[in-house]
């Protein structure tokens, strides 16, 4: 299976997922991502990994549709945080308060988070998903005033797959 995109992305964790959905909401791009790892399953129970989000970025998640269908028994709302290293004295403390802000920020389930996103993308039409891929090789040419990458993987289906795209991220 050969394909094209304008955009690749390699990995659909956080980053790359949120990447994919801005770009595909913002943007007429055909979009790609590929990612070693089957799509996460809907985590059960608590995670102990969590994510400390900041205003801008739980903006950001509404923006791509995605902060605000969290699950609010994953997603608690922060006032204050104290950040230090076990091997010196030194600490910071960080408080809403001295923002004159009700909270920080949101305390996040990183699992429910990035299956939240990888569900997302599994749903947009205009982003490409190749889950379960494993790299073989990239390779680059340039074509006129562009280099463009050529993503060799084996596919899902133990398949040998090829993706050309002009920018690869």
């Amino acid at each position: 299976m050969d394909t094209e995109s304008q955009i690749s992305i390699v990995g659909a964790g956080l980053l790359g997922s949120a990447l994919a959905l801005y770009l595909a909401k913002y943007t007429d791009y055909k979009i790609a991502i590929i990612e070693r790892a089957k799509p996460l399953i809907k985590p059960q129970g608590a995670n102990q990994r969590v994510l400390a989000l900041g205003e801008v970025a739980a903006n950001f998640l509404s923006d791509i549709c995605i902060f605000d269908v969290l699950d609010k028994s994953s997603c608690h709302p922060y006032s204050g945080m104290c950040v230090w290293d076990e091997n010196s004295t030194g600490q910071l403390n960080f408080s809403a308060d001295e923002f004159g802000k009700e909270q920080l920020g949101w305390m996040v389930d990183s699992q429910l988070l990035t299956y939240k996103l990888q569900q997302k993308l599994l749903q947009t039409s205009s982003i490409e998903c190749h889950f379960s891929c494993q790299l073989e090789s990239l390779t680059w040419r340039k074509q006129k005033a562009a280099n463009i990458s050529n993503l060799s993987f084996i596919d899902n289906n133990d398949e040998a797959a090829s993706l050309q795209s002009q920018l690869l991220i």
